[in-house]
């Protein structure tokens, strides 16, 4: 949500930042319930992540080289504007990186739509 924010003031005036406020109104946080304390089970140990939750309802992640959000936004950062140690990915590796993120990508927002699916059976 704050993102999309961010992205409709940089926007302001234009045709798309009504469709981006439109966005943010429809999103819906899936980890509230978890961090709240609404729904709890007692596999998840204290922790509300969406690992954890995917996990207990049977969806575990895939080995993935890009193990959370923030490793694959900083992997992208490196891959567009070097490392910190100022080295250039080769093309080769490129490729690799941005194949982990798309792999990681995708069971993420598979595990969300899984978990949007469960939450609706429950409540």
């Amino acid at each position: 949500r704050r993102s999309l924010a961010l992205l409709a003031n940089l926007v302001a005036g234009s045709d798309h930042e009504q469709v981006l406020r439109t966005a943010i109104d429809k999103i819906v946080d899936l980890h509230t319930p978890f961090e709240s304390g609404w729904l709890y089970f007692p596999e998840q140990k204290g922790k509300t992540s969406l690992k954890t939750i995917a996990a207990i309802l049977g969806q575990a992640y895939d080995d993935h080289s890009v193990a959370d959000g923030r490793q694959a936004s900083l992997r992208y950062f490196w891959l567009r504007h070097g490392y910190p140690d100022a080295t250039i990915a080769t093309a080769e590796k490129k490729r690799g990186i941005l194949s982990a993120i798309e792999k990681y990508s995708r069971a993420d927002t598979r595990n969300l739509f899984l978990l949007w699916q469960a939450i609706k059976r429950l409540v």
